[in-house]
């Protein structure tokens, strides 16, 4: 079961494009050792300068490098936040959410639960959609299902989830364009 994580990084950035100043700096939190690192990079880089954005990278590679590289991006500059999928950034919302919080910074994560921590926006599969596909699979092996003639299946299914209480503490306003597509307002 794929989620398309990183393939929606430039729909990310597309999103939280309408919430920032058009020339503004994106940074990209981003784990050094995920696989992916180095081509998502590329193409969220490629996304950002498209909308006339300046793309600047953080890499890490434990929890506790997470605070000094967003000061770091901060400090250069950015003005908004893409944090990249993986699992270290996913295991440590709240931490997340509180960050950019702080320093008034409209972030963007790939799951749902970054917004319900506190984090202004997630865009990403819907997670249940996901694991409903993935326990009707685990039901079609323990059936006698070759696991190696089941098809990958991607997610249809996407959330886009708008934390309202996070835009009025980070002082920016969404428009109405923006928020008539949002699948969930938390306010």
């Amino acid at each position: 079961m794929s989620v398309l994580a990183n393939d929606l990084l430039a729909k990310q950035i597309a999103i939280l494009h309408e919430t920032i100043a058009k020339d503004a700096t994106i940074g990209f939190l981003v784990k050094t050792t995920n696989p992916l690192a180095d081509n998502d990079i590329k193409e969220a880089t490629n996304a950002s300068e498209m909308l006339g954005h300046k793309a600047l990278t953080a890499k890490v590679n434990a929890q506790s490098e997470i605070a000094v590289a967003v000061a770091d991006l901060v400090q250069k500059g950015a003005a908004a936040l893409v944090i990249f999928p993986d699992a270290l950034f996913a295991g440590n919302l709240a931490e997340l959410a509180e960050l950019t919080i702080s320093r008034k910074l409209p972030a963007i994560y790939s799951f749902p639960g970054f917004a319900a921590a506190g984090g202004l926006i997630s865009y990403g599969a819907n997670q249940s959609e996901a694991y409903r596909q993935a326990g009707i699979y685990a039901g079609r092996i323990l059936k006698g299902a070759k696991p190696s003639e089941l098809p990958v299946m991607q997610s249809a299914h996407f959330e886009f989830i708008v934390n309202l209480k996070t835009a009025k503490a980070i002082g920016i306003s969404l428009s109405q364009t923006l928020l008539g597509t949002v699948d969930q307002a938390i306010e």
